[in-house]
């Protein structure tokens, strides 16, 4: 009998290390596909210098015929630079708006064609299909070759860092995050983003999103209150946005 457990004891302790090995092996990996800011795959740009009061702000998803029009007046009427990261299906029916973007001098990046909801599971070809079928649509309405890139949900894995490197894009993420898919209420929404202000940070909004209309303008002011510049992605991030 004490043979036996003496057996076991020392059967269970390897295949204990082993389990515990692979489920810490499991959540690192799920952690840096999920977490953008965790550099496990690919380094990404998510925040700026943090001795000076200077943020950025960015929208996802757009351009939406509902929404994005207001929010690029609103832009204009406190000269405020912005980076739009734009799906490639919502230019085909609104180009319009994403030639305004361009034009009133907001950087546009890519973030995919379709906007795949299972976009972390794409094999490497896949994803660069999405990346250059968006990259080649933009091109040829503001004429300029982008290099900035947001992937969905911010997921990154293997293949995604892969064809990142190979065509040559550079990955941007946030530090802010505003969660405005989520809240709906203005008020509470705006307490919350105010709260993530701070140096060199990189916020995330979505021009899809009617609640942004509301609580943009007086973000933008309580930035300014507060000292703080807003400036182009580009600048914050010392990166080049197009070729």
């Amino acid at each position: 009998m004490t043979i036996l457990l003496s057996i076991h004891f020392f059967v269970s302790i390897p295949l204990l290390i082993f389990l515990i090995t692979n489920i810490a092996f499991i959540i690192l990996i799920v952690y840096g596909s999920a977490y953008i800011g965790s550099n496990f795959f690919i380094p990404i740009l998510t925040q700026g210098n943090n001795q000076k009061k200077c943020i950025a702000i960015s929208f996802d998803d757009g351009p939406s015929p509902l929404y994005t029009n207001n929010i690029l007046d609103i832009l204009k009427n406190y000269n405020t630079p912005a980076t739009f990261f734009c799906i490639g299906k919502n230019i085909e029916q609104n180009k319009n708006l994403l030639l305004k973007m361009d034009q009133e001098g907001h950087i546009i990046g890519n973030h995919t064609y379709n906007h795949p909801f299972n976009f972390g599971l794409l094999s490497k070809k896949k994803v660069k299909v999405e990346l250059l079928s968006n990259s080649l649509l933009i091109e040829q309405i503001i004429h300029k070759k982008i290099k900035l890139f947001r992937p969905p949900f911010g997921v990154t894995n293997p293949n995604i860092a892969a064809a990142i490197k190979e065509l040559n894009f550079i990955p941007i993420g946030w530090s802010a995050r505003s969660l405005d898919t989520i809240s709906k209420d203005p008020q509470k929404l705006l307490n919350k983003i105010k709260k993530q202000l701070e140096p060199g940070a990189v916020f995330l909004f979505h021009d899809t999103q009617f609640v942004i209309t509301q609580v943009l303008s007086p973000f933008i002011e309580y930035c300014h209150n507060e000292g703080y510049q807003i400036i182009p992605i580009s600048k914050l991030l010392n990166c080049n946005p197009y070729e």
